[in-house]
């Protein structure tokens, strides 16, 4: 596998994310009209966004920091990233893996990044 282009990664993550969700309303966002608007559902968002851009195979995972206490990451369908390292636990979504780690439950459905 080629290295990765990092210019044109900072470009597709500012094009794609960025520009996006950078002090917007994610509450208003048409992706969440249909879903609450938590670091689960975000990150598999992010994903979608970013590995459509990217060569099969570059995108490994997308981690997001919600709070310095909550930790939601990525890695796409099992047959992509077979095995996931540091989780403190998983759930099973839309075809894929999130992992992530919380010390609180509270989540807010009002989420800015």
């Amino acid at each position: 596998m080629e290295g990765v282009d990092l210019d044109r990664l900072d470009r597709i993550v500012a094009d794609q994310v960025v520009t996006r969700f950078d002090h917007h309303d994610l509450n208003q966002d048409p992706e969440f009209a249909d879903r609450t608007t938590t670091g689960e559902n975000l990150v598999l968002l992010i994903w979608d966004l970013l590995v459509k851009h990217l060569p099969t195979g570059q995108l490994e995972k997308v981690g997001l920091i919600e709070t310095r206490d909550n930790y939601f990451e990525y890695a796409g369908s099992m047959s992509q990233a077979p095995v996931l390292r540091g989780a403190a636990w998983l759930s099973r979504e839309s075809g894929g893996w999130v992992s992530g780690r919380s010390k609180t439950s509270a989540r807010t459905a009002d989420r800015r990044i």
